[in-house]
């Protein structure tokens, strides 16, 4: 995801805006004290209702839901400011829309694909994938796979996962209309990650550090989960996040 960096000039007779999205923000002043308040709208001049941003001092936002504006103590006082900012314009730690999807009781057959997410070019939203539940009545090994060729996935239709989710899957326990996909053709995906569960055990697997590591889903993508046990019966889950 971007980092965007930049110094701006502050005006001593009003407050200025200083961010351009919300969610991740940090923040240095530079050639003097300043004034800085979190709101909606712009304080008045006469505002000292705020935090204290000495020169020199910097304030490291991880989230927040509101505008950032500084006014300074003296002419000539500047701010560097850097947000994540997200491909739509949006910061990574924009408020998120929770969604899943799952496929229940699939019986398996050495590599059987179990779900298939994709995200449609249509869908303006920023997907992230949020966690994994997987399940199987036997010691049984999982593998996640993502492509944007749609010929390494065969037999699958998709539907919307519901009427407010830009996603679809091939699950017909979602949409009885969905078809499951046959097969997936390994050599056009990248692999994401290999599970390992035991029987009759179920595996909850959450990014590792949601802070440093954004698994995005970009428009275009399919995500493919599939079971390589010899025999038996599976069951997963996809959970993500889509920016509102």
């Amino acid at each position: 995801m971007p980092v965007s960096t930049n110094r701006i000039s502050l005006d001593p007779t009003q407050y200025v805006r200083v961010n351009t999205a919300q969610g991740r923000f940090k923040i240095q002043a530079i050639h003097g004290d300043c004034y800085l308040v979190l709101t909606d709208n712009k304080p008045a001049t006469s505002n000292r209702v705020a935090h204290a941003l000495r020169s020199g001092m910097v304030m490291d936002f991880e989230a927040h839901d509101t505008n950032v504006w500084v006014l300074p103590r003296e002419n000539g006082s500047q701010v560097v400011v850097t947000e994540w900012i997200g491909g739509d314009g949006s910061n990574q730690f924009a408020y998120q829309k929770y969604y899943s999807a799952y496929a229940d009781g699939i019986s398996v057959s050495g590599g059987t694909p179990i779900l298939t997410l994709y995200n449609p070019p249509a869908n303006t939203q920023l997907v992230e994938l949020a966690r994994m539940m997987l399940s199987a009545d036997k010691k049984s090994t999982y593998r996640l796979w993502i492509t944007d060729d749609a010929t390494a996935i065969t037999g699958a239709t998709f539907q919307p996962v519901n009427s407010s989710s830009g996603m679809y899957c091939d699950s017909p326990q979602m949409d009885a209309s969905a078809v499951r996909a046959t097969s997936y053709d390994h050599s056009k995906m990248d692999l994401v990650t290999v599970v390992i569960t035991q029987q009759p055990k179920m595996i909850s697997l959450n990014n590792p550090n949601p802070e440093r590591i954004q698994f995005t889903i970009p428009p275009g993508t399919y995500l493919a989960l599939e079971s390589t046990a010899t025999t038996g019966i599976a069951s997963g889950v996809l959970e993500w996040g889509e920016l509102i």
